[in-house]
């Protein structure tokens, strides 16, 4: 995959293992610390994908969503350790095509993400075998199955509630 993402964190360890994890999947990488750099790489590379964290110094991860969405129609996965349910629709609601809270962040889940988004990899191809990781066989449980069918070749964001331990990954995936 040659797709060219921008991975945006004022954190260098968090940027950095991001920028592996996706190098090691086949994308080019470029790497900013802070919005403001950001837009003038984004500006100067083109790249197909941006992956930003919200809280950074002189222009936080949203002011940069808001100039992207303004000249483009790039993917951009946004990222928070505050991961609220408000920070969730803020930044969905501003124009982020995905919303991952740092402290559920696996850098092979933001890999996946990148895939699909630039257009790589399909949902719904593995839809049938994450559903089979999901037990029960109860009329709540096929009515979960369906739902997750229903919604899984959207492009619109859809908010995933639940308990910690019910299978919110698996759905998301």
């Amino acid at each position: 995959m040659d797709a060219s993402v921008l991975v945006v964190d004022d954190q260098e360890i968090v940027r950095r293992a991001l920028a592996t994890e996706l190098e090691d999947a086949g994308f080019d990488v470029v790497e900013a610390g802070d919005g403001k750099d950001a837009w003038e790489c984004f500006q100067q590379r083109a790249p197909a994908l941006v992956v930003t964290d919200v809280a950074m110094p002189r222009s936080d991860g949203l002011e940069l969503l808001g100039r992207i969405r303004g000249e483009s129609d790039v993917p951009v996965i946004v990222f928070t350790a505050y991961g609220t349910v408000d920070a969730a629709v803020s930044a969905l609601k501003s124009g982020a095509d995905e919303f991952v809270s740092s402290e559920q962040l696996e850098p092979e889940e933001i890999v996946e993400l990148a895939r699909r988004l630039c257009g790589g990899e399909e949902p719904s191809s593995e839809l049938e075998q994450l559903q089979e990781r999901l037990v029960g066989k109860s009329a709540e449980m096929e009515q979960v199955r369906q739902r997750i069918a229903g919604v899984a070749s959207l492009s619109t964001p859809v908010l995933i509630e639940a308990e910690d331990g019910s299978g919110r990954r698996t759905v998301a995936r």
